[in-house]
Formats: C-alpha cells, sequence, structure tokens
C-alpha cells in the first residue's frame, strides 16, 4: 500500500464512530439534538417574522463562526477517544510516522467540520426561502444576495479552519502528556493568539445591510492572518508529534 493510501486509509479509520463499550448511543442522541435544533430554528425565524418586519434572513450566515470552535473540539475528541477506548496502545504501535498519525487526525477533523458546514449552509437556505415566503419578499435577486453572503463567510470560516483543528490535536495530546500542566497556559495562549488574529474582524468584514452586493464585503488583508494562522497550525502539529513521541502517559 503506497503512503498516500495508508494516509486516507488513517483518515477513514479516524472518521468512524467507535462506541465506547457500555454506553449510550450517540449517534441516535445527534439526531434527536439535530431534531430539536431544527425546530427551535423553525420557531424562532417564525417568531422574528411575524413581530420583526424587517428582519433580514442574511445575518443568519454569522452562526458559521461557531464552525472553527467545534472543528477544536473534534480533533481533541479525536485524540481523547483513543484513550477512552482503550486503543492507544494499538494506534502508538501501527507501523506509521507518530507524526502521520496525528496529522490524520488532524484532516479528519477538518473534513467533519466541512461537512457540518454543508449541513448548516442547507439549513440557512431552506430557513431563507421559509421567511422570504412568509415576508411574501422572494426574488432572484435577494436569493442571489444570501447565497453571496454565505460563499464569504464560508471562505472566511475556512481559512481558519486548520488553525483551530491543529489546536484541538494539540490539546489532545497535551490531556495525555506529562505536559498537562500546561494545558490552562495553552489555552491562555491560544485566546492571546486568537484575539491577534482574528477577533478585530471589523477591520477585515464590512456589513452593509443594503440589498445588492451580499451582506457583506471582506478585506484581502484578511489573507495575513490566516497564512499566520496555517503557519501556526503547521508548527502545533509537529509539536504535538514531538509530544507524543517524548512526553506521553498510557
Amino acid at each position: 500500500m503506497t503512503g498516500q493510501r495508508v494516509f486516507w486509509a488513517l483518515v477513514r479509520h479516524d472518521m468512524k464512530e467507535r462506541k465506547q463499550r457500555g454506553k449510550y448511543n450517540l449517534r441516535i442522541w445527534r439526531w434527536v439534538y439535530l431534531a430539536i435544533i431544527v425546530a427551535v430554528a423553525i420557531a424562532v425565524t417564525t417568531y422574528l417574522v411575524l413581530r420583526r418586519p424587517g428582519f433580514d434572513g442574511r445575518f443568519v450566515w454569522f452562526y458559521t463562526f461557531a464552525i472553527p470552535f467545534v472543528c477544536a473540539g473534534m480533533g481533541t475528541g479525536l485524540v481523547a477517544q483513543e484513550f477512552r477506548n482503550g486503543t492507544a496502545g494499538w494506534w502508538l504501535t501501527l507501523p506509521y510516522p507518530r507524526g502521520r498519525l496525528l496529522v490524520s487526525k488532524f484532516v479528519a477533523c477538518i473534513v467533519r467540520a466541512l461537512i457540518i458546514m454543508v449541513g448548516l449552509d442547507a439549513l440557512f437556505c431552506l430557513l431563507y426561502l421559509y421567511t422570504v415566503l412568509l415576508q411574501g419578499q422572494f426574488t432572484a435577486s435577494g436569493l442571489a444576495d444570501f447565497l453571496l453572503t454565505g460563499a464569504r463567510l464560508n471562505l472566511v470560516v475556512l481559512g481558519i479552519l486548520p488553525f483551530t483543528g491543529s489546536v484541538g490535536v494539540t490539546y489532545g495530546m497535551l490531556r495525555y502528556s506529562t505536559l498537562r500542566p500546561l494545558v490552562p497556559l495553552g489555552w491562555g495562549l491560544f485566546g492571546i493568539l486568537w484575539w491577534f488574529l482574528f477577533s478585530n474582524d471589523q477591520q477585515f468584514i464590512f456589513v452593509h445591510p443594503e440589498l445588492g452586493g451580499g451582506l457583506v464585503a471582506v478585506s484581502p488583508w484578511l489573507l495575513l492572518p490566516m497564512a499566520v494562522g496555517w503557519v501556526l497550525a503547521a508548527f502545533l502539529l509537529r509539536l504535538a508529534t514531538r509530544i507524543m513521541e517524548k512526553h506521553l502517559t498510557l
């Protein structure tokens, strides 16, 4: 098996849902929570449309900024499940470089985040159609404006995912290493880096509610903090590999 095939086999392995012995069926509860989220979203949308005639459905796209944090949580979870399920010893004895084992989990959490993004995009589009039908204001130009807003903010989120995914994987390794006391310091550094790179969104994302051209405009200068985030992602994955090789506890 070639190196590339081995790598994607590892990614597919990390994408699989593995149930812990004696634990509840997580997949069923995910569907339950999804149904609750959809029901609440429809109820809230109906209330806003009926009580606020000028409600602008395009602002729903800003909820996609939760996805990078979900990605970080999934990165941590993919590492932690090896230790919770008692498969850490098997995982570590696989005949592949340690860095490749971690990068496969990093890629898996990015892919999972992309799946969630696609699901949210579909939900937001359905909510938008529901909103404009209730308002009786459906137009092709309005739909195009809504989709353009979503495309721009999705691209921003995509640029952030590598940084938060690498943070999640690195945090997962720290939790099961002799360096665990450094976890609070690590979260503090993450907060500082997030604030430095992405919190000044008003400098890069400009909101103009008038219809036409999308709700937001994104400055090309946003590529600079994104590029820094990508470099930091590579550094964090290398750091996580070093922790895995020298400081891991079983």
